[in-house]
């Protein structure tokens, strides 16, 4: 999505927070997200490159409240303070889900076939 702003710098990305509220002021044109790091982040509609992508940013903003996501912020700003699109991250913290990927647990099968692969290759040294 193109978005207006002064400068042409990169795109910057907020860390990963919680989406805790949304709403739209008219008066300012604007959409202001609240996120779990206390920041209130906020887009000013007439910089995106139409009403229907501001719309559809809203929409999506909207069904991650109470979810993880990122924020991207154009122009080289800041993302605690603005934002132009919105990610939401698949996040689990639980003991099997490490640096994005799903730990399980070996079969029995698995385990006697890594074994005897050991086995195999210790005989291979030994000779």
């Amino acid at each position: 999505m193109n978005f207006n702003t002064k400068y042409n710098l990169a795109t910057r990305v907020s860390s990963l927070v919680t989406v805790n509220s949304i709403d739209y002021f008219e008066d300012t044109r604007s959409i202001v997200v609240m996120s779990s790091d206390g920041h209130r982040r906020v887009c000013k509609i007439d910089n995106c490159e139409s009403l229907t992508l501001a719309r559809e940013l809203y929409r999506n903003t909207r069904a991650l409240i109470g979810k993880k996501a990122v924020f991207y912020a154009a122009g080289g700003n800041d993302p605690s303070r603005w934002f132009f699109a919105i990610e939401g991250i698949v996040y689990d913290d639980s003991p099997d889900y490490i640096f994005g990927m799903v730990v399980k647990e070996p079969t029995p099968a698995e385990i006697e076939a890594e074994q005897i692969a050991e086995r195999q290759e210790e005989a291979f040294y030994i000779m």
